[in-house]
């Protein structure tokens, strides 16, 4: 398959025929997105507190000390806990007084003398939560009362969500089968090379271009070449050392990439001001990212576009454990930063790791790496939750894995303008490291070679086929 691209330089590179698999492309997604980034809001958890029965006639001073204080970043009312109920309706029928010199914060010697909180027991919330409207007016964590422990109906809660969302992936799994076309690089690596005429002549006829008689030349030394590829799976992702270093270090960035950009999108609540807004914001960045990770693909090389992006990504997180309790505004813009720099990175490493991947196992390639970038979503809630022991662990953890990533990217060899191997055989050895930008410059025999094949059109890295 050396002479793939020659072979469908007919077909142009941007037609009606690309058009209509890019566009139905982009519609698969959107059931995915939905899916994921609904959660934010269905499973949001708005402030709450135990709840404390009209019956119990308690005194106002009682209703304001029933809810435990503590320290959580900065003092509030417990979220899970109340003081015993019986005792303290006990005490407010006998007219005895709390001492609310630490709710009102002020010395406990300034105020009436009455009992101390600090030598009352406290209870779990028997009679369930009030919840703040201030943003909600109610989520699936409101309705069912998934706070504070309830860990049963937290997993029968994401079970439905986790069939909704295999619904969603299979009916968007049938309208790709049955619009997209199967890719016609694909289909000649398997030797299949009859239905890869048929798909690239319909194309032409798509793009109003006339194809040749014959699109494919080499056919048996195709077929026979393609036939040992049938038998490539997983494992030989890790057999080959060439094709494991890059296996490993592509599992380890796609890993580390989604783990950040899922929790700076799950992690609204720890932000000031209105979290519709905020969500906007974090949205409304992917644009703007997203269209300077294509331009980086036309202009820059793979490997300096990753590395600059998610090198700028990780020190707006570092940064945010300064300005996180004093300045709201420039922490949001922060956020804001570490997004953007993530989501080009992310773009960047889609197009990298297709043309990393040889032709043969590239399916399998990328939907490994799309596993790994599962998983880190899925953890990535459990890692905030690392804010329990100190309060910037989140984001040191994820500014620390952008900074591995920066690091091991070095060592991936650069793709940019280089033709898509075909072959495990074919795919550049993984190197030592250096700057990005430093290209080796091109030996006697790559000027031969390339003088040989003047008559071959431009090639285009593209993983579009």
């Amino acid at each position: 398959m050396q002479d793939y691209e020659a072979s469908i330089s007919f077909l142009g590179t941007w037609g009606r025929f690309q058009m209509k698999v890019f566009f139905l492309l982009c519609v698969t997604c959107l059931p995915a997105g939905y899916n994921i980034l609904s959660v934010i809001f269905l499973l949001a958890t708005p402030p709450h507190q135990c709840y404390i029965p009209a019956h119990r006639n308690l005194s106002q001073d009682w209703m304001q000390a029933s809810i435990p204080l503590q320290v959580a970043g900065q003092l509030e009312r417990s979220s899970c806990s109340r003081y015993e109920l019986d005792l303290v309706q006990n005490l407010s029928e006998l007219g005895i007084r709390p001492n609310l010199g630490q709710i009102y914060n002020y010395s406990a010697l300034g105020a009436s003398a009455g009992v101390m909180l600090s030598s009352l027991k406290q209870e779990e919330c028997k009679d369930g939560w009030i919840y703040s409207t201030e943003h909600y007016e109610s989520t699936v964590v409101t309705e069912f009362n998934l706070v504070c422990g309830n860990r049963w109906k937290q997993l029968l809660t994401s079970l439905i969500y986790f069939l909704g969302g295999l619904c969603g992936c299979f009916l968007s799994g049938q309208l790709s089968d049955r619009l997209i076309p199967e890719s016609p690089r694909w289909l000649v690596s398997k030797g299949r090379l009859q239905e890869a005429e048929r798909l690239l002549r319909s194309a032409a006829l798509e793009n109003g271009v006339e194809a040749p008689p014959v699109i494919f030349l080499s056919a048996n030394v195709q077929q026979s070449d393609s036939k040992k590829a049938e038998t490539l799976n997983f494992l030989d992702l890790l057999k080959a050392k060439s094709i494991r270093s890059v296996t490993l270090i592509l599992w380890f960035l796609w890993l580390s990439t989604h783990v950040t950009y899922s929790g700076l999108s799950f992690n609204m609540s720890t932000l000031y001001g209105n979290p519709f807004l905020n969500y906007f914001l974090l949205s409304a960045v992917e644009l703007p990212a997203y269209t300077v990770s294509w331009l980086s693909a036309c202009r820059l090389s793979r490997r300096l576009s990753f590395i600059s992006f998610s090198l700028l990504g990780a020190l707006a997180l570092f940064l945010i454990q300064v300005t996180l309790h004093s300045h709201p505004a420039l922490t949001l813009f922060l956020v804001l930063l570490g997004k953007f720099g993530v989501l080009v990175g992310t773009g960047i490493l889609y197009m990298f790791t297709g043309e990393l991947s040889p032709t043969v196992i590239r399916n399998t390639v990328m939907s490994s790496c799309a596993m790994l970038s599962r998983v880190g979503s899925s953890i990535s809630p459990y890692l905030l939750q690392l804010a329990v022991f100190y309060e910037f662990l989140p984001w040191m953890l994820v500014g620390s894995l952008s900074l591995v990533s920066v690091v091991l990217c070095f060592f991936l060899p650069e793709t940019f303008r280089e033709p898509l191997p075909d072959t495990i055989d074919q795919m550049q050895a993984i190197q030592r490291f250096r700057w990005p930008c430093a290209f080796k410059p091109p030996q006697k025999d790559d000027m031969k070679s390339a003088k040989d094949q003047t008559s071959l059109p431009e090639i285009i890295c593209s993983t579009r086929f």
